[in-house]
């Protein structure tokens, strides 16, 4: 008799590969009662989503820029 496997269902978090059916098994009277051989499916992991880029605000100007100017303005008494 000839069996082979096919994967129906991938773990969590994974995809059925393409080629979800192995190699053909083959069991005979020769063979029959013996180990067969393990198959092992490559399932492909699920893609992930990158985060969404942050809009830009047009603010450009550096943080240690304007703690700067605010410091010099605080201590020439500006407002």
């Amino acid at each position: 008799m000839t069996y082979y496997w096919y994967e129906t269902q991938a773990p969590e978090g994974y995809l059925i590969p393409d080629d979800a059916t192995t190699d053909v098994v083959t069991i005979s009277a020769e063979n029959a009662g013996t180990g067969l051989s393990v198959a092992a499916f490559l399932d492909p992991p699920l893609p992930t989503t990158p985060p969404p880029d942050l809009p830009d605000t047009g603010l450009s100007i550096s943080p240690w820029l304007m703690g700067l100017v605010a410091a010099v303005l605080i201590a020439t008494g500006e407002e």
